[in-house]
């Protein structure tokens, strides 16, 4: 389904019924990398996925924009819905945006995977293709039951692994650029809301250390932390975490 909304033309799904639940992908992705995760909460809740403007079938972005802007297109896309008090989820990128959405709406809840937030140094773009890159073979192998090694194997992590970074041209460079040197400490320290934070431990993009140092700066914050690399959600046991916790929350 498209939505517009001013310049963009959004791309969601609605999956379920229940209390709202709001999914938002990481860098180089799309509503498709989470749906492991929409699948398994649709069964208690409405699930709403949007493609962020720029990935996915979502509209290009011809302006550059940071987290924060992209926080308040996900707020007016809730306010066009009419989509009140939703527990959001966020992976990566996603995590920042949800974030910052906690300033601009009430939100019952917070989830945040491999999150960034806190400045990190030395991070480049071609680390974090890698991490997708590594989920691609994660989610063919583990989700798909595909076989390594087989051409159907290579075929899709091809296609998961790399589509997304063929568009990530022009303004879309330099907008990571912009939303990997901010920071949001000012942001976290305000952030009173039961929060689940997870994070793997061998998380190439965002290290564990920035997911610990959020959860001291988030009161009220648990910190889960997994065998896993950046997409820790790949995992059965992680989703089932991630459900439980939603289920906590409506009690």
């Amino acid at each position: 389904m498209f939505l517009r909304l001013g310049d963009h033309q959004i791309n969601y799904r609605i999956a379920g019924e229940g209390s709202p639940v709001l999914l938002i992908h990481g860098w180089a992705a799309s509503l498709e990398s989470l749906q492991s995760i929409e699948k398994d909460l649709s069964e208690y809740f409405t699930v709403y996925s949007l493609d962020l403007p720029g990935f996915g079938n979502s509209s290009p972005l011809n302006t550059d924009v940071g987290s924060e802007d992209y926080s308040q297109i996900v707020s007016d896309f809730l306010d066009k819905l009419e989509v009140t008090n939703p527990i959001v989820i966020g992976h990566s990128l996603g995590g920042k945006i949800a974030s910052f959405l906690t300033t601009k709406t009430k939100i019952q809840g917070l989830v945040l995977i491999g999150s960034p937030g806190i400045k990190m140094k030395g991070k480049s773009y071609q680390q974090f293709r890698k991490s997708i890159i590594d989920f691609s073979k994660s989610f063919v192998e583990q989700t798909l039951r595909i076989k390594k090694g087989s051409a159907v194997h290579e075929m899709l992590t091809n296609l998961v692994g790399s589509s997304d970074y063929k568009k990530a041209q022009g303004n879309m460079k330099e907008i990571f650029k912009r939303v990997i040197n901010e920071d949001l400490q000012h942001i976290y320290i305000k952030i009173d809301l039961p929060t689940l934070i997870i994070h793997g431990d061998r998380d190439g993009a965002v290290s564990l250390e920035v997911g610990e140092k959020i959860h001291k700066l988030i009161k009220n914050s648990e910190l889960v932390i997994v065998e896993a690399g950046h997409f820790p959600f790949v995992l059965p046991k992680v989703r089932k975490q991630i459900v439980e916790f939603a289920l906590d929350l409506i009690k």
